[in-house]
């Protein structure tokens, strides 16, 4: 079907043991200009980085960052194996990527806490020589976060704090190659 890009994403696909080899399968059924990315929470401990830059199709990993410190990724991020999320591990598993010369993009939902917190978010984002940046807007599609106070839901908010963006941080995104606002 001439696919240009492939986003797998999940649950979490690093949990998955042979995602190595899904990739170089899904790879060898498509045309050279197929694109893969891996949407990771990046808590996980990942080995495969070498098996993964050999395959030519992989673009890059696509990291939630959902918050900029262990206190605030606290508040966005369930335990894992009843401990809390390790913000470091996130930051860890990006070093790791980076310098195995992997791609790394960013995904941020837009909340108040970005908001006001954004410079510290820029200083992580350039800190990790990360690519690429989203920043989303959560679309209330449950019962649990309809109506949360977490996120900018207000369309004059969301577009207050993108027009912020672009007319007074977007110098400050050093690094970046690619900022969208989704």
């Amino acid at each position: 079907n001439d696919i240009e890009k492939l986003v797998i994403s999940g649950g979490e696909p690093l949990l998955v043991s042979n995602l190595c080899e899904i990739v170089n399968k899904v790879s060898k059924a498509q045309v050279d200009n197929l694109k893969i990315s891996i949407c990771t929470n990046g808590l996980i401990e990942f080995e495969n980085f070498d098996q993964l830059m050999k395959n030519k199709q992989f673009e890059k990993f696509v990291v939630s960052l959902d918050g900029h410190s262990q206190e605030t990724y606290g508040k966005f991020k369930r335990k894992v194996n009843r401990k809390p999320a390790e913000f470091k591990k996130v930051l860890q598993f990006i070093q790791r990527a980076r310098e195995n010369n992997i791609r790394v993009a960013i995904n941020v939902i837009l909340s108040h806490m970005l908001k006001k917190n954004i410079d510290d978010y820029i200083r992580i984002i350039n800190e990790c020589a990360v690519e690429e940046l989203s920043i989303s807007t959560l679309i209330p599609n449950n019962a649990r976060n309809k109506g949360t106070s977490k996120y900018l839901s207000k369309m004059s908010e969301i577009f207050e704090f993108y027009n912020q963006m672009v007319n007074e941080k977007v110098n400050k995104f050093e690094c970046l190659e690619k900022l969208d606002f989704i």
